[in-house]
């Protein structure tokens, strides 16, 4: 084992250390880093003038690039507590160093030209487009052949469960909203809230009625929740073989959470809160994936995934160092810098333990946001209106006259409930 460190820790100290380094060093560079960046950015980071009124007077003259305190420090403990032999160890620091420069150059041109863009979304997607595409591929070869190129489904068990906790409040919601929203005359609605309920409960009907025939039993709904009347070889994960379209598949899974995480950095300690969470269950989800007995956890056994736990504990520890100067009112923002590169190793993580799926669950919120700003542009270019007040979602919850720290403690309060979703459809 080539670490840094070593004197022959188990994973589970190392992670610990690696915890509790990233987040001292945060602590302690984080002051002297905040005034260096004040001194170079003398206006700090643009504030969008569509944005919230509110910001262009609370959040002037706030520097960013803040980013660099988390992807230096975590690096740093990456490199002294992971053992350094195992290409996921690298696939990390590749995709934190190559997406972090990425915001790094348009935070600084965007500082220099004060202005809210300044690299093209174009040129963004490039950069990211290809890291991903680099890192999908290591992360496929070196994956155990077999499982390299599928995509976990949760278990029978779990989406039964999970229709009675998230599908029938959702359907409800959903019905409420449409009637309303049908009511002012926006049908747009439909298909932005309608249709994809309906099809959770069409893929819900589907998996069941299979599972009724692969047990060549009548349909008995109420025993499916008992573990007796369940062949317990089927309960294992579903899988979905994409073969040649795993890569692609992985490209747009990294580069889709990479500008999830970005588009939720808009309000003090949202983002940075959010990743803690996330990249706190997924080292756990890693950890079990390297225990030979990991299919006893109802997970695919990845040999070396371990050190992917240590990963992300250090990013957990530099994380929380940065939200003491995060949280509002914010000393500093994160910047591309660090949203870019957080979320597209959140990505990977989730692309090497093989929780793809899991990932759009945890990370609920980052979807969210996603969907808010996707469905405001199609509806605006089909309407002339906004769908939003403003996008993301957090600015219309600021519209409505929420406080900014009520739309955050509501947001994370939010996502802890979707963590325990993961662990229900997970293990």
């Amino acid at each position: 084992m080539f670490v840094l460190l070593d004197f022959g820790w188990t994973i589970a100290v190392r992670a610990a250390l690696a915890f509790g380094v990233s987040l001292v060093l945060s602590l302690i560079f984080g002051a002297p880093l905040i005034n260096y960046l004040h001194r170079h950015q003398h206006n700090g980071q643009p504030i969008r003038e569509d944005g919230p009124q509110s910001h262009l007077q609370t959040k002037k003259g706030t520097p960013t690039m803040g980013g660099l305190l988390i992807l230096g420090t975590s690096i740093l403990s990456v490199l002294l507590f992971c053992n350094l032999k195992y290409h996921f160890v690298w696939v990390c620091l590749l995709i934190l160093i190559m997406y972090g420069a990425t915001g790094f150059v348009d935070d600084y041109w965007k500082v220099k030209k004060q202005t809210s863009n300044a690299m093209t979304a174009r040129m963004k997607l490039f950069f990211q487009f290809l890291t991903a595409l680099v890192a999908a591929s290591i992360i496929t070869s070196a994956t155990p052949r077999g499982i390299n190129t599928v995509l976990a489904l949760p278990s029978v068990k779990n989406i039964v469960v999970l229709f009675f906790i998230l599908g029938i409040p959702l359907i409800f919601i959903s019905a409420v909203m449409l009637k309303t929203a049908l009511n002012k005359g926006k049908r747009f609605l439909f298909a932005a809230i309608m249709l994809p309920m309906m099809l959770f409960v069409l893929i819900m009907g589907l998996v069941i009625a299979y599972k009724a025939t692969h047990l060549g039993q009548n349909f008995d709904f109420w025993s499916m929740l008992k573990e007796d009347h369940l062949n317990l070889t089927y309960l294992r994960r579903m899988v979905l073989n994409l073969s040649w379209l795993y890569i692609p598949f992985a490209v747009v899974v990294i580069s889709g959470a990479s500008n999830a995480v970005n588009l939720s950095d808009g309000l003090d300690g949202l983002a940075s809160g959010l990743l803690i969470m996330a990249f706190a269950f997924f080292g756990v989800v890693a950890y079990f994936c390297s225990l030979n007995h990991a299919v006893d956890f109802n997970l695919f056994y990845i040999p070396r995934s371990g050190e992917v736990a240590v990963v992300c504990a250090a990013l957990v520890g530099s994380c929380l160092g940065f939200l003491y100067f995060n949280k509002p009112k914010a000393r500093v923002f994160m910047g591309d810098t660090g949203s870019l590169a957080l979320g597209a190793v959140l990505g990977a993580i989730a692309i090497m333990t093989k929780s793809e799926i899991i990932l759009a669950v945890v990370g609920g919120v980052f979807v969210a946001e996603t969907l808010s700003v996707m469905i405001q542009v199609l509806y605006f270019k089909k309407t002339g209106k906004r769908f939003f007040k403003m996008a993301p979602i957090h600015h219309h919850f600021e519209q409505l006259g929420w406080s900014e720290k009520k739309v955050v403690f509501s947001f994370w309060l939010t996502a802890l409930f979707l963590v325990g979703l993961g662990i229900l459809l997970l293990f």
